[in-house]
């Protein structure tokens, strides 16, 4: 039997996090930003427009505190 070979991949992905604001007679704001999902925490700082005034992401450890 020939000998088993074990691969380890890391897995990451990147997603386009998209925040809109759309006000009925009004204007349409959209903050789009792209993060990558590697397993490591971070935080990001996002830069407001004319009807956002900031946003942040934070991709953190699932049970983690605030």
């Amino acid at each position: 039997m020939p000998p088993r070979v074990m691969v380890l991949v890391k897995v990451s992905f990147i997603i386009n996090c998209n925040i809109e604001a759309a006000r009925e007679h009004g204007t349409y704001q959209l903050i789009r930003q792209e993060m990558d999902f590697n397993g490591k925490p971070k935080q990001m700082t996002l830069n407001g427009n004319t009807e956002i005034a900031a946003a942040a992401l934070d991709y953190r450890e699932k049970g983690s505190n605030r």
